[in-house]
């Protein structure tokens, strides 16, 4: 089986069973395969297509699931690096990778600064809060 076809076969056939459990936070297959669906349309609409190249930068989280599914859902390679890594770190990561665009959290402000600085010909479209009542989010760089 693909990959990005577990997803969806496990919120058919699964819907309403657990998919991610993060501290006192549940969601189920189904809330991740239609987060996942909504953030893929997100990166169609900003022109990342098949087998574009997206970094996924996050600390552990349920959007670093979404993030990942999302991109797969819609062809694009993900590119996981270390969240840890500083923003000099990752540009020739980003280079040697050809990078179109990030997805990260949208707490890591600082890093989206400097990352719009160095890398201008990542695509840009602000924020996506993934579920009302999380303060995590996405940043799409």
């Amino acid at each position: 089986m693909i990959v990005r076809d577990y997803l969806e076969k496990q919120a058919r056939e699964r819907s309403n069973k657990t998919a991610i459990l993060f501290k006192e936070e549940r969601i189920t297959f189904s809330e991740l395969h239609t987060m996942s669906n909504q953030l893929a349309n997100r990166l169609l609409n900003l022109g990342i297509k098949n087998g574009d190249r997206v970094v996924v930068l996050f600390q552990n989280c349920p959007e670093f699931c979404v993030a990942y599914f999302a991109i797969l859902k819609i062809g694009a390679i993900a590119v996981v690096l270390d969240f840890r890594l500083s923003p000099a770190e990752m540009e020739p990561l980003f280079q040697e990778a050809e990078v179109s665009a990030i997805l990260t959290s949208i707490r890591q402000k600082s890093f989206h600064r400097s990352s719009h600085q160095d890398s201008p010909h990542l695509k840009t479209c602000g924020s996506h809060r993934l579920r009302r009542g999380r303060d995590q989010g996405l940043a799409l760089l």
